[in-house]
This record gives C-alpha cells, sequence and structure tokens, in this order.
C-alpha cells in the first residue's frame, strides 16, 4: 500500500475511534435521561384505579385522514365511586366507534370527578424507556468497543459518519 493510501487508512481510523468515542458519550447522556425518566415514572404513586363505567350515549362523527378512517366521538358516562354515581362527557378523537354499553376507565382514587379512559400504564411505559436505555448505552459502548478493538471497522465509522454528513 502506499504512503498515501496508508496515512489515509490510518487517519480514518482514528476519526473513526473519535466518532464512536462522541457517540458513546452521547449514547450516555441519552441513556442516563432515559433511566431518570423511566425511573420516575416507576416510581411516581398513581392515583388513578381502572372501574368500570357505562356508556349512556355516545356520538360519534367519521373522518378520514388519508387512508385512515377516525371518529370523533363524544360519550357520556356515568360511573360510581363507592356509593355515589357520577355522569361526565368525554371526548375522544379513536379508531373505532363507540356505542352504549360498558367501557373501562381510570378514576382519582383523590377526585372522583377526575377521570381518563384506559391507557398504558406509567409504570409500563417506564420499564420500556428503562429497556431503551440499557439497549441506547449498550449499543453506543459496542460500537466505541469494537472501534477500539478494529482499525478497519473504526475507518468504516469515519467514512460512514463522511457520508452520513454529505447526505445531510
Amino acid at each position: 500500500m502506499s504512503s498515501f493510501g496508508e496515512t489515509l487508512y490510518s487517519d480514518a481510523s482514528t476519526a473513526g475511534k473519535i466518532t464512536t468515542g462522541v457517540g458513546f458519550v452521547f449514547a450516555i447522556i441519552i441513556g442516563i435521561i432515559m433511566l431518570v425518566i423511566g425511573i420516575a415514572l416507576i416510581a411516581r404513586k398513581d392515583t388513578f384505579k381502572t372501574q368500570k363505567a357505562q356508556i349512556t350515549a355516545a356520538t360519534c362523527t367519521q373522518h378520514k385522514n388519508g387512508d385512515i378512517v377516525l371518529y370523533d366521538c363524544t360519550l357520556t358516562i356515568t360511573y360510581t365511586v363507592g356509593d355515589k354515581t357520577y355522569t361526565a362527557q368525554i371526548q375522544l378523537d379513536t379508531s373505532k366507534e363507540f356505542f352504549v354499553g360498558p367501557i373501562d376507565i381510570q378514576v382519582d382514587s383523590t377526585d372522583p370527578t377526575r377521570i381518563r379512559i384506559q391507557f398504558v400504564a406509567p409504570k409500563t411505559i417506564g420499564y420500556f424507556l428503562i429497556g431503551i436505555a440499557v439497549f441506547v448505552i449498550a449499543m453506543g459502548y459496542l460500537s466505541f468497543y469494537l472501534a477500539r478493538k478494529s482499525k478497519f471497522l473504526s475507518a468504516g465509522a469515519a467514512v460512514g459518519a463522511v457520508l452520513g454528513g454529505i447526505r445531510g
């Protein structure tokens, strides 16, 4: 290999090591942020409890968003907390049409007038964020480790960074 080629290869390898090092630092920062948010979501006390409610009236208007059919629905529901019955109206933009019948809702145990439709629990989102954080940090480390162990892979990382910058 020529002297120019060897120098270019060596410099590309060095640039790749720097690029993967910076990428690993960003992966750690993003991973830590996701870990903190995930732990906060898991540790947070959720005062909402799931219970059954009855849809007493449902008015849904169909509309399209491209090929997707959506419904704007206004639901009137009744639910009971303790021995008191509450009535509430809920506005939804959803992919399914609602009819009179049972529905799962979540009621705030500290204020029964605060309700929400059943959704993914914050603890589930927290565990998901922690899993993604571990994956991001592991992939950042793997990239960093492989670039340190292989001159070919670190040069490839530099070429990838340059081509990525050219493409915009």
